[in-house]
């Protein structure tokens, strides 16, 4: 494993060390110090997060045997946005877990996905995360975009992830209202763009209990201050990592308006996304990522992924994070999920979970942090 070429921007940041500038040395200052990490990255990185709704409505729309269809209202008293929801139930009675994606603009959750999906007892959902913030530039020449969130919350300044973020809480205020779900097993994928946004939307949800992020990168499962590189003449698909100047230059609106001074000084942000994994703790972060995948960092992955296993340690919940790697490019297949799947399973049944390979095949990545946990 060629790491010569990679460019490391500083060591990552503490994140134990507590913003008086004391240290976490108790597990009974975790909801406290948790609230710190997701200051110190969501307003900054993605503008912020929208406000809880004032209006909120779910509207059953269609009932196929097994398949359900609703449309969630919500917003402002003034002014709403709607989008569908839609569930596809397994066999038995009683309260079942489900699995959430957002992630109905891709191919990704297929027919054999599902079918996997309810042959083990979960319930399947699905919406179309861009009716809630289009992943479309409306003005190619400007950094002003437009999406249907920020039409209803026209004064604040987040981005679409915070917004799609936004829309999977939304989706989970509907699934408590149905008789049929379990609320202590509620799981969210996403791949790539929704990859990021899952991770963001478990940090900041206490409710979603398991979170798979597949092939998310920089400003997902990433890392800013571990630059990856191959070389010109590498045989895959991209010769380097996405850089935070990649993400500004092709899609700011993902993000939040005051990036600018961090990019080549990724040393500087007070955060990296080890923080953002971490504040998923002790709930359940499963990392999904192909090793050739090189756009997505997946070294850098692996720093924050170690680093936030400290987190995890020391709330005594170090077997609930997990990293493996895939070895199919850019994509997000049936093995990832089953994967997942799986992963899920040993948190309800609370076994070891044994099936994911991050740790051997990135032992020989010298870490970048040097603090640890201490209890």
């Amino acid at each position: 494993m060629d790491m010569s070429r990679d460019i490391i921007k500083g060591m990552l940041p503490d994140p134990f060390v507590k913003h008086d500038g004391t240290r976490m040395t108790s597990r009974g200052e975790w909801n406290s110090k948790r609230l710190e990490l997701i200051s110190d990255v969501v307003p900054l990185l993605f503008g912020g997060m929208p406000p809880e709704p004032e209006v909120f409505e779910l509207v059953p729309l269609s009932c196929n045997g097994t398949i359900l269809t609703y449309r969630i209202v919500t917003g402002t008293k003034e002014k709403t946005v709607s989008f569908e929801l839609k569930l596809e139930l397994p066999d038995g009675d009683g309260k079942h877990p489900v699995v959430l994606t957002g992630d109905d603009c891709f191919e990704y959750f297929t027919d054999e996905v599902r079918s996997e999906a309810h042959r083990r007892g979960f319930v399947t959902a699905v919406f179309n995360r861009d009716a809630l913030y289009s992943d479309i530039r409306r003005e190619p020449d400007s950094k002003t975009f437009v999406g249907e969130l920020r039409e209803v919350y026209s004064d604040y300044s987040f981005g679409a992830i915070s917004a799609w973020a936004w829309g999977y809480s939304r989706c989970v205020d509907a699934l408590l209202k149905l008789g049929f779900i379990d609320p202590q097993k509620i799981a969210i994928t996403g791949h790539s763009r929704g990859g990021k946004t899952t991770l963001l939307a478990a940090a900041v949800d206490e409710r979603i209990a398991f979170c798979q992020s597949n092939c998310s990168g920089a400003a997902g499962c990433g890392c800013f201050r571990y630059k990856q590189f191959e070389g010109e003449n590498s045989p895959f698909r991209d010769h380097r990592s996405e850089f935070l100047s990649d993400l500004l230059g092709a899609v700011p609106y993902w993000l939040g308006p005051n990036l600018e001074k961090y990019v080549d000084n990724e040393d500087q942000l007070p955060f990296d996304m080890h923080f953002l994994k971490a504040a998923v703790a002790p709930r359940y972060l499963l990392e999904t990522d192909s090793i050739i995948d090189i756009w997505a960092n997946p070294r850098g992955s692996w720093q924050t992924y170690r680093a936030a296993k400290e987190i995890y340690g020391f709330l005594g919940a170090e077997d609930n994070i997990a990293l493996n790697y895939h070895d199919c490019d850019h994509c997000h297949d049936l093995n990832d999920y089953k994967l997942f799947f799986d992963f899920i399973e040993s948190g309800i049944n609370k076994t070891p979970f044994d099936k994911a390979n991050g740790e051997s095949v990135m032992n020989e990545v010298p870490l970048i942090f040097n603090w640890k946990n201490e209890k």
